[in-house]
């Protein structure tokens, strides 16, 4: 695993592990995260901003100012 700058992260709506300023008031935290273009995404729901999100568990929150990111490590059903 090694860590790029944002510039470089996939929009394609894969996760990746970010490493954002804060999360929850506590600087330096990792999350597992995707860019969402703007738009719908839920028929009955307001439309998003465009950005970095991630699922807090119950809905997803926007990520709080990534600052780098890095590929997810394989995990036992994708490293074969």
């Amino acid at each position: 695993m090694q860590w790029q700058t944002m510039d470089t992260a996939p929009k394609d709506g894969r996760e990746v592990l970010l490493e954002v300023e804060q999360r929850a008031g506590i600087p330096g935290k990792c999350l597992v995260g995707h860019y969402m273009p703007v738009g719908h995404y839920i028929e009955d729901h307001p439309p998003i901003s465009e950005g970095w999100y991630f699922w807090n568990g119950c809905m997803f929150d926007r990520a709080s100012k990534p600052v780098k990111w890095c590929e997810l490590p394989p995990t036992s059903e994708t490293a074969n």
